[in-house]
């Protein structure tokens, strides 16, 4: 049978949606708020979506993928190019190792692997920032941006499952998190 272009349009859109999601996420990160303190309270949506897609998805979100989400991150915050890539892409090494211990398992579970992935990969990025102006930094931003990510990572994930649930999988891949 021969596919139409709808079908590989379709068929195209569905692997991109989750690249495009997390963008989407990045940039509304990126949005000025002017309240007090909202320059310390920046999570990062794109850690977050790294070790969801990768965890959940590693089929259609693949190191290419975490390398562009960090590229667009380093742009838009104006540090070194390469920083934030290199960060996620650690991420997702870090993601796919403990990948049989978390996926499949309760929520729990997954967020505790993440709280773990995202301590050990803002860490590297204090270390690469310390390496880069030739100082130590101070690791209150890291902390609070730790902070700040892992606790709003279940709001993320549980938008991610609703998408991966109702446009990107097939009846037996839907993602049934218990707990």
């Amino acid at each position: 049978m021969k596919e139409t272009f709808k079908d590989i349009f379709v068929s195209n859109a569905k692997n991109l949606l989750a690249l495009l999601t997390s963008i989407l996420l990045i940039l509304i990160g990126f949005i000025p708020t002017y309240l007090p303190f909202s320059h310390y309270f920046r999570p990062d949506f794109g850690l977050i979506c790294v070790y969801f897609w990768t965890l959940y998805r590693n089929d259609i979100f693949g190191i290419f993928s975490a390398a562009f989400l960090g590229l667009i991150v380093d742009t838009l915050s104006g540090v070194y190019l390469g920083t934030n890539m290199l960060v996620y892409i650690f991420c997702e090494v870090l993601t796919i190792a403990i990948n049989r211990f978390a996926d499949t398992k309760p929520f729990i579970v997954s967020w505790i692997g993440f709280s773990i992935v995202c301590l050990v990969s803002l860490s590297l990025k204090w270390v690469i920032f310390s390496a880069l102006n030739h100082r130590f930094l101070s690791l209150m931003f890291i902390l609070i941006t730790y902070i700040s990510t892992v606790l709003i990572y279940p709001l993320i994930a549980q938008m991610n499952m609703n998408l991966q649930n109702k446009y990107l999988s097939d009846d037996d891949e839907v993602i049934d998190e218990q707990g």
